[in-house]
């Protein structure tokens, strides 16, 4: 089991892949995966890779269920057919859509039906939006969490989730810690925001947000396209996941250049054979 800030950091020969090293980025816009420490690898170093995740507790490692299945463009048949077999029994798995039918259609494998359809994105040349807007971007500061709290706490609600206050807080403040937290004020009310996190050379954007009413404006597409060029300017490459099936959200980072790199899926799976004990 290797130990490190972030899997592409350790000295592993699957790293030193230039295909690997392609998309390792796109995997890694799951959050809570890719500041996990502790996980086991099986590879061919150069076809596929397998990443099966350890939580600690105490000396004790014990799987975490989640599971990264990457394969080299074009991958053959024959290495699929090997790289499956050497699954965990169980969990959660992140693999490109391009490999789909292949393990939709596996005698090793059962996946859930219901299934996350992740888009990775990629901006090198950010488009100015066509619907320009009177703000100026600027950092948040810790004057502004009470409103930050109250604005993710909405969020929350429309996505049907229920957000404790005192965790929400917690966020809020780590997103303010980090120095990569930027909005649009009007009135000194903020309109919308985001954050963006670095990952080696990448900078994930990521928590964004726009009040209701000011929605369809063009709010979130100019910010993106300002924080963008900040990224750009610090020499990091930015990119970012959403849903594939948000349609508004998918347009806004569109018009300001991000480019649909690839897209990931999520499921659960298992094992056939265990299945049948």
């Amino acid at each position: 089991m290797e130990d490190g800030d972030y899997v592409v950091k350790v000295n592993h020969p699957i790293f030193s892949s230039n295909d690997f090293r392609n998309d390792y980025y796109k995997y890694f816009l799951y959050g809570n995966l890719c500041e996990r420490k502790y996980y086991e690898i099986e590879t061919d170093n150069s076809n596929y890779a397998i990443f099966t995740f350890y939580n600690q507790d105490g000396e004790t490692f014990i799987p975490s269920g989640d599971v990264w299945f990457w394969t080299k463009k074009d991958i053959s048949k024959e290495k699929l057919d090997e790289s499956i077999e050497l699954l965990p029994d169980e969990g959660n798995i992140v693999y490109k859509s391009e490999i789909n039918d292949f393990i939709s259609n596996s005698s090793v494998v059962s996946i859930n039906e219901s299934k996350e359809m992740n888009g990775c994105y990629k901006c090198i040349n950010p488009q100015k939006p066509k619907k320009l807007v009177d703000c100026k971007i600027e950092k948040v500061s810790i004057e502004d969490k009470e409103e930050l709290i109250d604005l993710w706490i909405q969020n929350g609600k429309e996505w049907k989730f229920d957000f404790n206050r005192e965790d929400v807080e917690k966020w809020i403040i780590n997103w303010i810690n980090n120095n990569n937290f930027y909005a649009y004020k009007k009135e000194n009310k903020i309109i919308c925001f985001a954050t963006y996190q670095v990952i080696d050379n990448y900078a994930r954007v990521e928590h964004a947000y726009t009040r209701k009413e000011y929605r369809g404006n063009g709010y979130m597409a100019n910010l993106i396209f300002d924080m963008t060029s900040i990224i750009l300017n610090n020499n990091l490459i930015p990119v970012l996941q959403t849903d594939i099936n948000y349609e508004s959200s998918n347009k806004s980072y569109q018009n300001v250049g991000y480019k649909l790199e690839d897209i990931l899926i999520k499921t659960n799976f298992e094992k056939r054979y265990i299945k049948s004990l």
